[in-house]
């Protein structure tokens, strides 16, 4: 199943509306207002194109439609195949994820909670923290060895402050530095070559730090103005 589900490709709001589902039952006014949206009608046609998508999954890697669904029941629509529905003692009209969906789900990392079960979005506990959440992101692929290449070329001192932290930690420093990338992997999509010699830097924790405060992408040049002006 976990196979399946990375063959489906969700977007993101879809994942998200997973996530809402592996937390519980859901009914189309409580599953739209989880996930802010300002009409029901979006959590029908979500679910409706989650099930769509897994549905293909399952047709291409096994050639068969999916079993999930009740073929000979023209009412029951594409949310079938991730999570059926009916109406409740309340008349409101819940969907329950498939067992096997939320544990390929969850062993994916891909659970997002919107919020602590059984707390109000929004509000947390003053002063308490440590509780155990999984988030869904992205990541950009680095490659090791070009990390290796780059202090290979440059050296284990920060390119910036000039900082060796081997001459401060003694042997616990030796050899410890980070490594920044002058062109951020996160501007452009998809895979590109990176010069481990001009698109790399070697940088110590706090010039790295200073660089992206905030959210920001500072040039060396700005850090080493601010290092002088301080």
């Amino acid at each position: 199943m976990q196979e399946l589900l990375q063959k489906a490709g969700f977007s993101q709001q879809e994942r998200l509306t997973i996530s809402a589902l592996c937390d519980g039952p859901k009914s189309c006014k409580s599953l739209a207002a989880e996930m802010a949206w300002t009409h029901s009608v979006t959590a029908n046609y979500t679910l409706g194109r989650i099930g769509k998508k897994l549905h293909q999954a399952i047709l291409e890697s096994t050639g068969v439609r999916s079993p999930m669904r009740a073929w000979r029941e023209p009412s029951t629509g594409w949310y079938h195949v991730a999570a059926p529905g009916r109406r409740e003692e309340d008349a409101l009209f819940y969907w329950r994820l498939r067992p096997q969906i939320r544990a390929a789900f969850l062993a994916l990392g891909w659970y997002s909670p919107r919020h602590t079960p059984g707390r109000a979005p929004g509000k947390r506990r003053r002063g308490v923290e440590g509780a155990e959440v999984l988030y869904e992101r992205t990541v950009h692929e680095r490659d090791r060895d070009l990390r290796r290449q780059c202090i290979q070329a440059h050296g284990h001192a920060c390119m910036i402050c000039k900082t060796d932290l081997g001459a401060i930690y003694g042997k616990l420093g030796e050899g410890f530095i980070e490594v920044h990338h002058l062109r951020p992997l996160g501007d452009g999509k998809g895979e590109r070559e990176t010069d481990p010699t001009k698109d790399l830097i070697p940088v110590c924790p706090n010039c790295h730090a200073m660089i992206h405060r905030c959210g920001a992408n500072r040039t060396p040049a700005q850090i080493s103005r601010a290092l002088r002006s301080g």
